[in-house]
């Protein structure tokens, strides 16, 4: 039977302070919470890392990582466990239908789950994020942005090499190259 402690901790839980003293409180786990909010417009601005904890996956000391969804329609607010971060979030991050496992950091899609792994040994060294691109503007083109600031480059010398006998020349003549190999 699993015994939790839930000392000093207020009902409803706040998802950032509350979930750090359960974490004190009880060290063997490891809680991420993550937001939906009903109430805004865009899809993709409606989910949000609220929390991601400093524990990392494969320390000794974790025994379970816990996922949680921060559900919110306008005032009313509920928690639901996440079992499987790729099924829960995988389609609403990506277009990618292969994408097979999900960063609990930064919500990226992992092609499997060597590529999450190699992944993690990055993320974990930052703070969890998640990455958002800018959305297509009302013609349907993508974002263009262009570097207007020159004067704010710095002028550094600039050397070229060049290995100009690397650049060979087509011969029409397949007797002509033999003739070439033989005397060269």
């Amino acid at each position: 039977m699993l015994k939790l402690k839930w000392d000093g901790i207020k009902f409803p839980a706040d998802p950032v302070v509350d979930s750090k003293k359960f974490e004190t409180i009880n060290p063997e786990y490891a809680l991420n919470v993550y937001g939906y909010d009903d109430t805004e417009k865009e899809e993709s601005d409606k989910y949000s890392i609220q929390r991601v904890s400093k524990k990392v996956e494969g320390d000794s000391k974790v025994k379970k990582i816990v996922n949680l969804l921060l559900y919110s329609n306008g005032d009313v607010s509920h928690y639901v466990v996440i079992k499987n971060m790729s099924r829960a979030f995988r389609l609403l991050v990506t277009k990618d239908e292969s994408a097979s496992a999900m960063c609990y950091r930064c919500m990226k899609a992992c092609k499997s789950i060597e590529a999450l792994e190699e992944h993690l040994e990055v993320c974990n060294n930052y703070e969890a994020c998640r990455t958002v691109m800018p959305d297509v503007d009302e013609d349907g083109n993508p974002p263009y942005y262009e570097f207007k600031n020159f004067h704010k480059q710095l002028m550094v010398p600039i050397i070229g090499c060049f290995d100009f006998e690397s650049i060979l020349k087509k011969i029409q003549s397949e007797i002509l190259y033999a003739w070439i190999i033989l005397k060269g």
